[in-house]
């Protein structure tokens, strides 16, 4: 099978009315980050503009059918994130954040991978290269590092004020000494090592959901246990040795995933 596409887009994963049946009370998920994530979804997809005022808690919170300090919680949420500002006296209202679409499409073709990989560079807002550090073991094993030490690249996205992506490579050191704080400001790490010589031929990537830990959690703004969207990456040479391992996480509610397959 040949073809195959992945394209990632900002459509939302569900329809934003009415509010109530788009959160569980049987979720581990906390009630008010589920209030929080539709709230998010309403302020991306363009159904809260910029500027629009929100309902008032005791509003939001007969809509969702919880309490006003849950609402309270999960409006607190979306002000540390960046989407809300609270004006004294006046309200909750949307700022004025950038939503234009993020996409990516891969075709099985190295080229495009490596052109996606790029294409959001100029929203890095931190960065961090650490050389002959310990990496995890399962990671190392897949490196071929005996040493179990190498590079380890973070980096955060961020679309406007708000976090949209935190991405974790893991390089052997002679690899990750080819990466500069400078350079990963306008080019993803697969682009830089091509284009220093690191011929990568092939990659395989997998996307799950799961729950964010802490750190995870803190770094995307959505708290411990919201929902993420992970992918895992190994990138490859010709010879079919690994070049590159990468973990990426994404605000569930922030990303659609489809999938095309042509014959």
């Amino acid at each position: 099978m040949r073809g195959e596409i992945l394209r990632r887009t900002t459509a939302p994963l569900f329809q934003a009315e009415p509010g109530y049946r788009m959160i569980t009370h049987s979720s581990p998920i906390p009630l008010y980050h589920q209030i929080a994530s539709v709230l998010r979804q309403r302020i991306l997809d363009g159904t809260y503009p910029a500027h629009h005022q929100l309902a008032p808690e005791q509003d939001l919170a007969r809509e969702f059918g919880v309490s006003r300090a849950t609402v309270r919680q999960a409006l607190l949420d979306l002000v540390e994130s960046g989407l809300l500002a609270r004006q004294h006296g006046r309200g909750t209202f949307v700022l004025d954040v950038a939503r234009k679409p993020m996409r990516y499409v891969f075709k099985g073709d190295m080229n495009d991978l490596l052109t996606a990989a790029s294409s959001n560079a100029h929203a890095v807002r931190e960065i961090s290269i650490l050389h002959r550090r310990r990496l995890p073991e399962e990671v190392a094993a897949e490196l071929g590092l005996p040493e179990g030490r190498g590079t380890i690249v973070e980096r955060l996205m961020f679309a406007g004020e708000a976090p949209f992506a935190f991405h974790r490579n893991f390089l052997c050191d002679a690899h990750g000494k080819l990466l500069t704080k400078r350079g990963l400001k306008s080019a993803g790490v697969l682009h830089i090592l091509q284009q220093a010589g690191v011929h990568l031929t092939s990659a395989r990537q997998s996307i799950l959901a799961r729950p964010a830990d802490l750190d995870i959690g803190e770094k995307l703004g959505i708290g411990r246990g919201g929902v993420v969207l992970q992918t895992q990456r190994t990138a490859r040479l010709a010879t079919g040795a690994p070049a590159e391992v990468s973990h990426s996480w994404y605000p569930a509610d922030m990303y659609g995933y489809t999938v095309e397959f042509s014959v």
